[in-house]
């Protein structure tokens, strides 16, 4: 059971825009992140993982249809005892409708959140925004769950009054759900 002193989960969302949060020209940056967040673990710590890499088949054919490139997921134990989950896309068209990109979304859990997460075990299952309007402003919601992870036994979360959960990107045909693999022997 969670308890009221565990720290919430932060958000940060990073993308091609016209501006972000670090940059007042057009480029890549953090377009939204909640306000827990400290700008210096945002630029130092999630930037670098802000990236997605398109698998060269589909990159070599010029492939346009954004459904077909799978996304990519990072769980990531700092140091510091926080844990990063995030989600990149690819996005056929910036907001100029001239470039691609991609889109990045990070939760990051406290080491006390994270503890109580992994003991729930369903760290795959969250769901992921996959754009964003930068005209919403540039804050993000802390939550009090993952949404779209379900519950000891309950319903998914949906961010606790942080409004509907963000789009999920349906799975690329063929694609198989990640799980993460069994107990090591040895």
């Amino acid at each position: 059971m969670r308890s009221s002193m565990t720290p919430p989960i932060e958000q940060q969302m990073y993308t091609r825009e016209r501006r972000g949060v670090f940059r007042t020209t057009e480029g890549f940056d953090t377009v939204a992140a909640s306000p827990g967040l400290d700008p210096s673990f945002i630029k130092k710590i999630l930037h670098p993982y802000c990236v997605y890499d398109a698998p060269a088949e589909l990159s070599g054919r010029s492939e346009k249809d954004q459904a077909k490139f799978p996304p990519s997921i990072h769980l990531i134990h700092l140091e510091s005892g926080e844990t990063i989950l995030g989600q990149n896309v690819y996005q056929s068209a910036d907001f100029t409708g001239l470039r691609s990109a991609f889109f990045a979304h990070n939760y990051v859990l406290s080491p006390e959140r994270s503890e109580e997460q992994m003991k729930q075990g369903n760290w795959l299952d969250a769901v992921f925004a996959t754009s964003y309007d930068i005209e919403q402003g540039t804050v993000l919601p802390a939550l009090t769950e993952l949404p779209g992870a379900p519950l000891n036994g309950g319903e998914a979360a949906t961010g606790a009054g942080a409004g509907p959960p963000p789009a999920r990107r349906p799975r690329p045909a063929g694609a198989r759900p990640c799980r993460p693999p069994g107990p090591r022997i040895g």
